[in-house]
């Protein structure tokens, strides 16, 4: 509950910031240059590897992989919560890139944009992908039409491009394919294994074992990169009830295995155990993360009896422990499983659910679980909403998002009918980056992350407040005006060309600049005689100075 107090908090101040252009100019150049640096952040972690990893863990816990293959997270705490944020800010980016007045932030700001799009590529979100795709085709579509912007429409064109060619660099990641066609990990490894069935060795020597194996999951196996696939083996009790505590040994592959491939070693196995019987397990493995027998796959095994070596040698002391070939971590939820927890939870209690955050604490027993995973979210924010808040609690939340997308409609339509301050590209941006949260939002859940809800609440307040603020014909926006017009980068003082930079037609512009008491021919750099209509100030203004 006190994360959405604090955003309600958050999105009053930025109701009122937006009464004030500059701060509002200030606030998205700042998310958006600061949003960069994150990023590159995540571009450095997938060149470098490890050796960001001891900078990076001052802000999380551990690296994010599937498959083995690191997915960008930079400084963020999960890689789903860093590909919202950065879908969040890509649009946000595209709007400075048409409105900053120095040129620096605006090819700042269309970088930080296009980076964007590869990062979220990195972070292997299907429907981060997907949903940027859709935002920014929008995005293009609504500035050609709605605001008969070319330059916006052509910006937030170009970052499009750069989404279509990281989508297609990444199909050629089997990695990523294998993302697309399924949810999760399951079926993702397998193997099949041909072992001798009986070695009979003498302690001392060291045995020359022939292993082959073939892969019978999706994934490939990878010889190379940061953790690359290896073929491992264990001891075990006669009975193979216990683990020896012996060191186990791994040896890496020697090329890549596709699914449905088989890989011939020969394995050299040190004989130092004491004479008796055991057996010899063998897995596959991805050193430092998982071996196979944790996702459910068995192991192949080969009976060894040792015999006394032919001179005196000192054994030490075996020591053993149970075998457990459980996950080391609970077992992974499917989506849809919970779906249906959160769906149980809100039948349950429709009106005010089971409370703020306690869907990550109780789903495991709708599913019949003895444990599970509580950093696991319900996948679904409208879900989770009704399973924590119930229909009361929800509606609020709908209530206040209703406000905003009011607002936005209600400005994007006086944009269309009548010439207004160039905030057309800040409102394309602004309801771009709404609507990537609400749209992602519903096959996942990003409220109780603080980067994602600070920017949502942020970006929801920004919308009410541009939208309200931002019309001549009341003339709000608290410096004026002409300061807006008569500013610098393309919004030059002529009343035929200096809207046109914003999708306003060349008549409108001429009325609008005659009305407004605009007396400089434009462009011309002389000072400026800005009549405001609201009090009858008049304020000389600059040509160069000023503006977006």
């Amino acid at each position: 509950m006190g994360r959405f107090v604090l955003g309600l908090c958050v999105f009053g101040m930025a109701v009122d910031m937006a009464r004030d252009r500059r701060r509002v100019a200030g606030l998205l150049t700042a998310v958006v240059l600061g949003a960069g640096v994150g990023m590159l952040m995540g571009l450095g972690e997938m060149v470098a590897g490890p050796a960001l990893d001891g900078v990076l863990a001052l802000f999380r816990e551990a690296p994010s992989r599937v498959g083995g293959q690191r997915r960008l997270s930079g400084t963020f705490l999960y890689t789903t919560i860093a590909a919202m944020f950065f879908e969040m800010v890509v649009p946000l980016a595209v709007a400075v890139s048409v409105t900053a007045r120095r040129r620096v932030l605006r090819w700042s700001s269309l970088a930080v944009a296009v980076i964007g799009t590869v990062a979220v590529g990195l972070t292997f979100s299907r429907a981060g992908l997907l949903t940027l795709g859709v935002v920014l085709g929008g995005m293009v579509l609504g500035s050609r039409l709605v605001l008969r912007d070319r330059t916006t429409a052509r910006m937030a064109g170009v970052v499009l491009g750069s989404l279509a060619l990281t989508v297609g660099g990444l199909l050629g990641e089997p990695t990523f394919r294998l993302r697309l066609q399924t949810e999760g990990e399951r079926g993702w490894y397998g193997a099949r294994y041909v072992v001798p069935a009986f070695l009979d060795v003498r302690a001392g020597e060291t045995a020359s074992v022939v292993v082959v194996v073939q892969n019978t999951g999706r994934a490939p196996w990878r010889a190379g990169g940061e953790r690359p696939f290896a073929l491992g083996h264990r001891w075990l009790s006669a009975d193979g009830q216990r683990v020896e505590l012996w060191p186990p040994t791994e040896v890496p592959i020697p090329r890549d295995v596709p699914p449905g491939g088989t890989l011939r070693l020969r394995v050299s196995v040190p004989i130092r155990l004491p004479p008796g019987e055991y057996r010899l397990a063998w897995d596959v493995s991805i050193p430092g993360l998982f071996g196979f027998r944790h996702r459910g796959v068995p192991e192949g095994e080969t009976v060894v009896r040792v015999r006394p070596g032919s001179g005196p040698m000192d054994f030490v002391p075996l020591t053993h422990r149970p075998r457990d070939d459980r996950p080391r971590t609970p077992p992974s939820v499917s989506r849809l499983d919970l779906w249906r927890a959160a769906r149980q939870m809100w039948a349950e209690r429709p009106l005010l659910g089971v409370g703020p955050d306690n869907f990550r604490r109780l789903y495991g027993r709708y599913l019949g679980m003895t444990a599970w995973d509580e950093r696991v979210h319900a996948n679904s924010l409208y879900l989770e909403l009704l399973a924590d808040l119930g229909l009361l609690g929800t509606a609020a939340f709908v209530g206040v998002v209703g406000i905003g997308v009011a607002e936005w409609i209600r400005a994007m339509g006086r944009i269309r009918r009548r010439a207004v301050l160039p905030i057309g590209p800040w409102l394309i941006g602004l309801g771009g980056s709404l609507l990537t949260f609400l749209l992602h939002g519903s096959v996942d859940y990003f409220l109780g992350f603080t980067p994602t809800y600070l920017l949502f609440w942020m970006v929801l307040g920004l919308t009410v407040g541009v939208g309200r603020n931002g019309f001549i014909e009341g003339l709000p926006m608290s410096h004026g005006v002409g300061e807006g017009v008569a500013g610098g980068d393309g919004l030059q003082a002529g009343p035929s060309q200096g809207f046109r930079h914003v999708g306003v037609p060349k008549d409108v512009g001429q009325g609008l600049g005659q009305g407004l008491g605009i007396t400089d021919r434009y462009g011309s750099g002389r000072r400026l005689q800005v009549r405001d209509q609201a009090d009858g100030r008049a304020d000389g203004r600059s040509g160069t100075g000023g503006g977006f």
